[in-house]
């Protein structure tokens, strides 16, 4: 199996970051339970649980324990996406759990709303509430372990977390919506789950082969995952948007990267703008 991110193992050049990461000793279950528990008391309890880890093993390789844990929207951040859609790419929010395949630890993670506020088109009330949503899910977690900052290394690469814009396609919401599910699904990328935010629609999307490259190498990077596209009527026009790696191809050596998870990242980048390209989004 190959050697996994563990806490304290410098990173490297990565991808899709930044986040904040922990470490739990013990087994993984117990730490799950430790995990929901106090999640739950800060008032985020979990809604969904998406199995990776057992997916990628269904497909036949050999993958540790890892859970997505999906968080229930608060009613302030429901009234944040509303405000701007695109922050569906990262709400509801994802803490990602695996077990660390050298060490009786169980790492976790999430992401690191801070970095990426400034792409999104929030007032100064909605930029409050999703601020203190994000730290207040810190806060738990940074009470049953340490958090470290994990940080982009790869200077001026971090760009938004979403790439899309106005359908031309189609005016017609329900059939933006099915364009844009067939689209990943013909692409390999499956709809494992939905969110209505009233008015904003959110698939989950995920890829057992996309996820084991990335995870596999990169754990913190589950804390944006899964793939999300959020898709919108606003003002007589509908608009499409979906999860970016958030990092600047033009930046990245490929010589820097394993070759499945340089791979793994061209797919993502290729099967977002052959759907965008489906839909009528204009390139950027």
């Amino acid at each position: 199996m190959r050697r996994f991110l563990a806490l304290g193992i410098l990173l490297g050049v990565a991808l899709a970051l930044p986040a904040h990461m922990g470490a739990l000793p013990g087994a993984f279950e117990a730490n799950r339970k430790k995990v929901e528990a106090a999640l739950a008391a800060a008032g985020y309890p979990v809604e969904k649980v998406l199995d990776v880890g057992l997916t990628i093993r269904n497909r036949g390789y050999a993958f540790p324990p890892l859970l997505l844990l999906m968080l229930k929207p608060t009613e302030d951040q429901r009234a944040v996406v509303r405000t701007d859609p695109r922050t569906g790419t990262l709400i509801p929010v994802t803490v990602a759990l695996m077990q660390d395949p050298e060490k009786n630890a169980t790492l976790f993670s999430v992401v690191d709303w801070k970095s990426f506020e400034g792409y999104f088109d929030l007032d100064e009330e909605a930029r409050a509430k999703a601020r203190a949503s994000f730290e207040a899910i810190q806060e738990a977690l940074s009470g049953l372990a340490p958090l470290q900052y994990v940080p982009l290394p790869v200077e001026g690469a971090l760009r938004a977390p979403y790439v899309g814009g106005k359908v031309t396609a189609t005016e017609d919401l329900e059939e933006a919506l099915l364009l844009t599910e067939t689209g990943y699904q013909d692409r390999n990328m499956n709809v494992v789950g939905r969110t209505d935010f009233g008015g904003v629609y959110q698939l989950w999307l995920c890829s057992a082969e996309i996820a084991r490259a990335f995870f596999g190498h990169m754990f913190p990077i589950a804390s944006r995952a899964p793939c999300r596209a959020v898709i919108w009527e606003r003002d007589g026009a509908v608009y499409m948007v979906a999860s970016d790696p958030a990092i600047e191809p033009s930046k990245v050596d490929p010589k820097a990267f394993p070759a499945d998870l340089m791979q793994a990242f061209m797919e993502v980048l290729k099967m977002n703008g052959g759907v965008l390209e489906d839909l009528g989004v204009p390139a950027e």
